[in-house]
């Protein structure tokens, strides 16, 4: 899960290569049923886990940290999650997570002292189950996107791109005209965001995340929302037939030339917002950075691997990619 605790947006520099820590907050909980618990990509490697009869309609919006806690044999699992929808009229919370295999590894939060990983627990919860949440974090996805901004870039790795579905849902209800998801108040009226792309990075094919729901999303937008799954693992693509848009590497290597080609005039009206692994987020920050995007305009939440530096490899592909279109058009225009 994200690290609680982390200030809003927060953003890397690259001159400190600082990053805040706090303590985790405290927080009041309340009860709540698991109403939901299935696996949402073909490999069953990633879950959703619903929670609802809370006592209060949730003000949860996608890209919010809150705690989750289970009990499970007199010790009660409390860790943070980040928020991939809630419906504030049926009381109901949806997070995706990975479920993580593999023995017990003493820099991973994931394990109790029997050696059971914690989110193998959440995977077994069955619909009816007691659990509890509680606290507030972080800044929503939509609430952290600069005003101004008409088109939004965002780019994920794993279950980082639950919640980044969860924004796409508020942003095709805000194009139809129909009520937002999520809570009361929705900066939408002065929204000026006109279309919204995805990279979702996987390092399988297995591995990707409700293309289904992705499909429909691209259908209801009339062509103002298009996402594309990055796969980095080798062969993965050969002799196959997928029903989204699939491209070869990273997001680093993959994306950023198809973002040069959607801004043909320049970073002025776009926003970007990671979520995922430290790597990834810090060589985007840097890779944007040096292309000379304003800090403002580039949102973050990392899941772990904080401490990790940014690849100078990966950012400069990202800067190189960002900025050879701009000077393919400014040839063309001379």
């Amino acid at each position: 899960g994200p690290a609680m605790g982390h200030v809003a947006a927060q953003r890397y520099s690259p001159r400190t290569h600082g990053v805040l820590r706090m303590a985790a907050p405290s927080y009041t909980s309340q009860a709540a049923l698991v109403s939901a618990s299935r696996p949402v990509c073909p490999n069953g490697r990633s879950w959703l886990l619903q929670l609802s009869g809370q006592e209060y309609p949730t003000e949860y919006e996608p890209g919010h940290v809150l705690a989750i806690e289970v009990d499970h044999q007199g010790t009660t699992l409390k860790g943070p999650y980040t928020v991939t929808r809630s419906d504030a009229a049926s009381r109901t919370i949806d997070c995706i997570y990975r479920v993580i295999d593999g023995p017990r590894e003493s820099s991973n939060g994931d394990h109790l002292a029997s050696g059971m990983r914690k989110t193998q627990v959440f995977k077994s919860l069955e619909t009816g189950a007691s659990a509890a949440f509680g606290g507030s974090f972080h800044v929503p996805i939509l609430r952290g996107i600069a005003p101004g901004a008409r088109h939004a870039f965002l780019v994920s790795t794993g279950a980082g791109v639950g919640p980044m579905i969860g924004f796409v849902e508020q942003c095709v209800a805000m194009w139809e005209g129909a009520s937002i998801p999520g809570a009361p108040g929705v900066p939408f009226k002065d929204s000026q965001l006109e279309r919204v792309t995805l990279f979702a990075g996987y390092r399988e094919l297995g591995d990707v995340i409700c293309a289904e729901e992705l499909g429909a999303l691209v259908a209801a937008s009339n062509g103002r929302f298009e996402w594309h799954a990055c796969i980095s693992g080798a062969d993965e693509l050969n002799d196959c037939e997928v029903g989204f848009s699939a491209l070869a590497g990273r997001t680093t290597s993959a994306a950023p030339a198809l973002i040069a080609s959607a801004l043909a005039d320049g970073f002025e009206e776009a926003h970007f917002h990671m979520i995922g692994n430290g790597a990834m987020v810090k060589d985007w920050q840097l890779g944007l950075g040096e292309a000379g995007v304003p800090q403002e305009q580039v949102t973050v939440e990392m899941y772990f691997g904080h401490k990790e530096e940014p690849d100078q490899a990966a950012s400069e592909c990202i800067k190189q990619g960002l900025l050879n279109q701009d000077l393919k058009m400014a040839a063309l225009a001379a």
